[in-house]
């Protein structure tokens, strides 16, 4: 019995892993997904890039910077307030493998992105610089204009040569706000 629960479990675990595997992307450099989402390819199996916006409200829009492959990735959070033309950025996430729950090194980082979320939820959108106050002494915890710019974000510290438009969103969800100038 013990013999057939452990090729049961494997069986079972099979597609999982196969949809886990990194697919190599020959020739394809960037993705423009919907809603302001972007991928870049970095060498055909490991990608970069900021995820559909996703209105949470009141103004504010929220997208999510990553950088990794099939299977695991790190996280930076991006809130943009497109009343006043700013974005806060926080992270990064210790590596988050997609098919887990982060783990205890990503509690500031789960819980920031959660406090955004409840807020939302509630009708009352979480302030730029509460935001990064709940984000202080990660790597990414920082507030920067949108209008006008596009970002590089990174999750290593090394600079991006990646840049990201953050008005996306707004220009979106928000298209008279000062954020989608």
């Amino acid at each position: 019995m013990k013999l057939y629960a452990v090729i049961l479990a494997f069986a079972l675990a099979a597609p999982a892993a196969q949809a886990c595997e990194p697919i190599y992307r020959e020739g394809v450099d960037r993705f423009d997904g919907p809603n302001c989402g972007v991928t870049y390819f970095k060498d055909g199996i490991s990608d970069e890039g900021i995820s559909p916006a996703d209105d949470l409200g009141g103004g504010f829009v929220r997208q999510t910077y990553f950088d990794g492959f099939a299977c695991a990735a790190t996280q930076s959070g991006v809130v943009i307030d497109c009343n006043a033309g700013q974005a806060v950025i926080y992270g990064p996430s210790a590596l988050i493998e997609f098919a887990a729950e982060p783990g205890p090194e990503n509690a500031q980082y789960a819980g920031t992105y959660a406090a955004v979320d409840a807020a939302a939820k509630a009708g009352t959108p979480l302030p730029l610089g509460e935001i990064k106050r709940r984000a202080a002494g990660m790597a990414n915890a920082a507030i920067v204009p949108v209008v006008g710019k596009a970002i590089g974000i990174s999750n290593t510290g090394a600079p991006s040569n990646r840049r990201y438009d953050l008005s996306c969103g707004c220009k979106v969800f928000y298209p008279g706000s000062a954020g989608a100038s």
